[in-house]
């Protein structure tokens, strides 16, 4: 693999095939966290076995994920470099047998996305990439190619919309897109991937709820391929806008192609000044 991490690539391709393999054969139990948010003992397992192999590979390192009690502590500690995991992000979407799910791996350092891995286990493929190489690459298979980067063409605007943002702001937001084919899918991860892609020119996540190890990988992909990320006001997503308690957000997040972005949020914020 065309990789600073080849064991990283390795790792997330063995344990993202094991999730697939669980949830083919129905080997695992769901949770309720919080009303409406669930936990499977699939996000548990790789939780605990990502976690263990990184930190006995980047035993200086910082590692932040989702299903780990302790994850508050660990963002506080405010390591140089800090791994952010997000075994299952799109867990609904697991549960019920679709295939929008992703595990993720970003590297954070110094506050800043370096590396991220989108892992598709229900597609077999790994979209991976770091700043150092500025490429990303993605694996179906045993099948490795840089993807080439390209903004999609003029001919139908396509906006990642989520259902609960629509609901919130879907009229005023296609004020500005009338023409537009809006479309979601369940991971936060793979709608970046989208926008990377070339298959929509926008995401818009609006509701301040993602958290820091949703973002981490994907923005660092993003950024690879030069997308702006960036909120409202056209403030790069940053690190140091993130809710001391739960770790979301306090930013609204927009990933786009710089023409989109140029072109809309004028208009974009001209809609939505009120929220």
């Amino acid at each position: 693999m065309n990789s600073q991490y080849p064991d990283i690539d390795r790792l997330i391709l063995t344990w993202g095939k094991q999730a697939h393999r669980w949830r083919t054969e129905g080997d695992f139990a769901i949770k309720e966290k919080t009303p409406g948010d669930y936990v499977t003992t699939i996000d548990q397992r790789l939780n605990d076995a990502l976690s263990a192999q990184i930190a006995q590979w980047f035993p200086q390192d910082g590692i932040l994920s989702e299903e780990d009690p302790q994850a508050l502590y660990h963002w506080h500690q405010q390591h140089d470099r800090l791994w952010c995991i997000d075994p299952i992000d799109g867990t609904s979407d697991l549960i019920a047998g679709n295939s929008g799910y992703a595990l993720m791996v970003g590297l954070l350092e110094k506050g800043i996305p370096i590396a991220g891995w989108v892992y598709a286990p229900a597609m077999d493929t790994l979209y991976f990439g770091d700043k150092e190489t500025g490429k990303i690459y993605r694996t179906i298979g045993n099948i490795t190619e840089e993807i080439l980067l390209a903004p999609p063409p003029q001919l139908q605007m396509q906006v990642i919309l989520s259902p609960k943002d629509d609901r919130a702001y879907g009229e005023q937001i296609r004020q500005v897109f009338p023409d537009a084919e809006f479309y979601s899918m369940g991971s936060f991860g793979l709608k970046i991937i989208e926008v990377i892609l070339g298959k929509s020119s926008i995401y818009l996540y609006l509701n301040r709820r993602v958290k820091v190890w949703d973002t981490v990988a994907p923005l660092a992909l993003a950024q690879i391929a030069g997308l702006v990320c960036c909120d409202l006001t056209g403030t790069p997503i940053g690190y140091d806008a993130i809710d001391r308690e739960t770790l979301a957000h306090l930013q609204v997040v927009i990933i786009g192609w710089k023409n989109t972005i140029d072109r809309y949020l004028p208009q974009l914020q001209q809609v939505l000044i009120l929220y």
